[in-house]
C-alpha cells in the first residue's frame, strides 16, 4: 500500500471546537467486534482499537502536515494486509485558535479535501455523533496510479483533536462492508 496515498487522504481537513469525551465510546454498534487482531492502545492519543485479523502489527509514525491553520504533526498507526489493503488510525492536534470554527463545515471540508486530493468520489456520507462529538463517515472510490481504490474513512473531532479511522483497498480483496472491517471500525474507543 502506497503510504503517500494514505497521507493524501488525510490532508484535506481542518479542525474545530467540540465537547470532550468523558468515557469510552465506539464508532458503531458494540456487537460485531473483532475476535482477534492486534490491539492498539494509545495513552497519548487517548484511544484504543483492534486492527483487522490477518493485518500486520501497526507501524507508528508522525508526519508534518500543512493545514489552513499552519503545519501540524499527524500521528499514524498503519496496518497492512498484502500490498493492497490498509487499516489506519491517525490523530492530530490543532492550535487553540482552531477551537471556535464550525465543526460541521470543517468535517465536510475534511471529507471534500480528502476526496479531491485522492481524485476519489464519495459514494455515501453519513453524519455521526460519537459520545457527543461530531463526526463524518465517507465511503469512497478512486484511483491510485493505475489501480482503483475503495474504502471508508471516519473523521471526528474532540476538542482540538481530529481522529481519523481508515480502511483502504486497491484490489477489492477485502470488502469495506465485510464483518472484519466493520469490526475494526466498531472497535475504536476513546479513553478518558
Amino acid at each position: 500500500m502506497n503510504r503517500h496515498v494514505l497521507i493524501a487522504l488525510l490532508t484535506g481537513f481542518a479542525l474545530a471546537f467540540v465537547t470532550p469525551a468523558t468515557r469510552a465510546s465506539g464508532i458503531g454498534v458494540t456487537d460485531n467486534l473483532p475476535d482477534s487482531g492486534v490491539v492498539v492502545n494509545s495513552q497519548e492519543g487517548r484511544f484504543s482499537a483492534t486492527m483487522p485479523e490477518g493485518y500486520t502489527s501497526p507501524a507508528e509514525s508522525t508526519e508534518p502536515v500543512a493545514t489552513s491553520v499552519g503545519t501540524i504533526d499527524m500521528k499514524f498507526y498503519v496496518s497492512t494486509k498484502g500490498n493492497s489493503n490498509a487499516a489506519m488510525i491517525a490523530y492530530s492536534d490543532y492550535p487553540e485558535s482552531a477551537r471556535y470554527r464550525d465543526p460541521s463545515a470543517l468535517l465536510q471540508g475534511a471529507c471534500d479535501g480528502a476526496m479531491q486530493n485522492m481524485k476519489a468520489k464519495a459514494l455515501r456520507q453519513e453524519t455521526l455523533l460519537i459520545d457527543g462529538n461530531p463526526g463524518r463517515s465517507v465511503y469512497f472510490k478512486g484511483k491510485d496510479a493505475k489501480r482503483g481504490l475503495r474504502g471508508r474513512v471516519v473523521y471526528f473531532l474532540v476538542k482540538t483533536r481530529l481522529y481519523q479511522i481508515l480502511f483502504l483497498t486497491t484490489d477489492g480483496s477485502e470488502n469495506v462492508d465485510s464483518p472484519a472491517i466493520k469490526a475494526f471500525f466498531n472497535s475504536f474507543r476513546l479513553l478518558s
